[in-house]
This record gives C-alpha cells, structure tokens and sequence, in this order.
C-alpha cells in the first residue's frame, strides 16, 4: 500500500482563489453602504430645504449644509435640490459611473428622486399655543401676528 501524498499548500490555494471573491463582496459592502448612505443625506437634505422654505428662508443654502459632504455635493451635480410651490423635490444622481468597478453588474440607473410636501405655515403652530411671545424664540423669518 502506498502512503498519501501530502497536501502541503492545498489551503494556500485554495484561499488564493477565493480571495478574489472575498474582496468583491467586501467592496460591494462598502459600496452599497457609501449608496445608502448617499440616500439618506439627500432625504435629510430634501427635508431642511422644505423646512426652510417654509420658514421663508433659502432652501439651497440649508440644504447645502447637509449635503456637501463626501458622499454627496450640490457643487458638482450628483444632488440638487429644486423648490416648487408647495414642495420640495431633491434628486440624487447615482449611475453605475458612481460605483467604479460595477459597471458589470448595475445595468440600470440608480437614481432616487424624492419630494417633501410643505405642511401649514409655522406660523399657525405658534398662534395656536398658549406660551405668551413665543415667536421671539423661534427659529423661522415669517412675520407672525
């Protein structure tokens, strides 16, 4: 009977070729976080324009503070946020140009488009509360009397 061969390096192969898949998957991880992540601040930042749009003020510039991070910017065009009449839409630009790498796999376009409607006017919440001189204290440029 012959004795069996050793397997010196078997394991090192075999980890050899599943690193790639490793890495694929730990990377797209990281993608899809870096994706969410992006939805949410363009959630958040459609909710401060609507904000300040009621409270009379500029919805780009609250927004901004928001959304000019690492993940999303109004400066270079992947976000923008654009005031109607009684809403707020905010859209994010999320091509597969924007996960380097995935080209392969996202086919299709992942852009997320959201809209806030504009609730009543701040004003009717601080008449309607019992606080005497309440609107020196807030926060919001309507005129409320």
């Amino acid at each position: 009977m012959k004795p069996l061969l050793p397997r010196r390096g078997q394991s090192t192969t075999e980890f050899a070729l599943m690193l790639p898949l490793i890495f694929a998957i730990l990377f797209g991880a990281i993608e899809y976080a870096y994706y969410l992540g992006a939805i949410h601040y363009t959630n958040y930042g459609t909710f401060v324009a609507a904000r300040a749009l009621q409270a009379n003020d500029s919805p780009n510039e609250a927004a901004g503070m928001v959304l000019n991070g690492n993940v999303t910017s109004l400066d270079n065009g992947d976000t923008s946020i654009s005031p109607q009449a009684n809403s707020v839409k905010g859209t994010l630009a999320w091509g597969p140009a924007s996960t380097p790498g995935f080209n392969q796999v996202i086919l299709n376009n992942m852009d997320v488009e959201m809209e806030v409607v504009l609730g009543p006017p701040e004003c009717g919440y601080e008449l309607k509360t019992q606080a005497p001189k309440l609107s020196q204290w807030s926060d919001n440029k309507m005129e409320c009397n």
